[in-house]
């Protein structure tokens, strides 16, 4: 319940362009012999690359917290680059008809 209440609080204004979210919670086995609590969130995108974020500590919250904000920024980012290819060619759509002069000295 808290770990989907986070989700859907850091990524609800997303929700419109991700197509599946997983998310996977473990415990794993440091070499020191600790145990550490493990968070992947991997968010699908209509285009050809997903959202990955894994995070290890030594408490769940700590984890997921971190997960989870780390999947806001790395989507935020991903969506952001989109948007800048998107809206250059809305704004050059013949960026190859451009004429570009050369000067001579």
């Amino acid at each position: 319940m808290f770990f989907r209440k986070r989700i859907e609080f850091a990524l609800g204004r997303f929700q419109d362009r991700i197509q599946t979210a997983e998310e996977r919670l473990s415990d794993i086995n440091d070499p020191k012999g600790g145990m550490e609590k493990c968070c992947q969130i991997q968010l699908s995108l209509p285009a050809p690359k997903d959202v990955v974020v894994r995070t290890k500590e030594h408490r769940l919250d700590v984890a997921i917290a971190k997960s989870v904000a780390t999947s806001a920024q790395a989507l935020s980012r991903a969506l952001g680059k989109r948007r800048t290819r998107r809206n250059a060619e809305r704004y050059l759509p013949n960026a190859d008809a451009l004429v570009t002069t050369e000067f001579k000295f």
